[in-house]
This record gives structure tokens, C-alpha cells and sequence, in this order.
């Protein structure tokens, strides 16, 4: 009898502590928010926020992006030469995937720590 009354007591305790615990976490998640939002708001004020834009078409010399009639010049790392989308890189790469061999080349079109960083 003894050990059931012990039991629920535990239970109790270790329903209070993962209470306690939730609502530490999230004040903790609320803080981090508020913080994280006061430097991006500030980086927006300074003026040096920077939007990605949508590319539309495939990428080349130039492109065209969401929300611009006119295409513009297109200086994403090695993209520009048109590499990702050229047909022998990409027959290339159909042809290494369908391959049993251990490395599988890829062509992305993407480099976020290069593309579009100056200003």
C-alpha cells in the first residue's frame, strides 16, 4: 500500500517539475524571440536588410526575377556562366546518377554565402 501512495506522490512531483520546465522553456523561447527580433528590426532600420529575390527563369548571364519585367545581370558565383543548367552538365549528372559509382556529381544553382553580398 505503501509503494502506490509513494507512487502517486512521485508522479505528482514529476508532473509539477515538466510543468515547471514547460513554462521555463517557453519564457526562455519568448526572451530569445524578443531578442532576436530587436537586432533583425534593427538591421532593417540600418538599411542594410537584404531580400532574396525569386529567380524565374533558369540561370545564365542574366535572369529574371519575381516581381521585374525587366531581366537583370546575374553575378551568383559560378552561376553566371551558366554551368548549373547547361545540357552537358546536366546529362552528365543523369548519367553519373544512373551509374554504379561512388561519387555522383551535383550542379546547384545556389551559394548564399556569395551571391548578391555586396552592396
Amino acid at each position: 500500500m505503501w509503494s502506490h501512495v509513494g507512487g502517486d506522490i512521485m508522479r505528482k512531483v514529476q508532473t509539477a517539475a515538466m510543468a515547471h520546465l514547460a513554462e521555463a522553456v517557453t519564457a526562455a523561447q519568448a526572451a530569445m524571440r524578443n531578442i532576436l527580433d530587436s537586432e533583425l528590426n534593427s538591421v532593417r532600420e540600418s538599411g542594410t536588410w537584404k531580400s532574396e529575390r525569386i529567380i524565374v527563369t533558369s540561370q545564365g548571364p542574366s535572369i529574371c526575377v519575381e516581381g521585374r519585367q525587366q531581366p537583370v545581370l546575374n553575378f551568383c558565383a559560378n552561376n553566371y556562366l551558366g554551368l548549373s543548367v547547361s545540357r552537358h552538365s546536366l546529362l552528365c549528372a543523369h548519367i553519373a546518377s544512373t551509374k554504379d559509382v561512388m561519387f555522383h556529381p551535383a550542379f546547384f544553382s545556389v551559394c548564399f554565402s556569395v551571391c548578391n553580398n555586396l552592396t
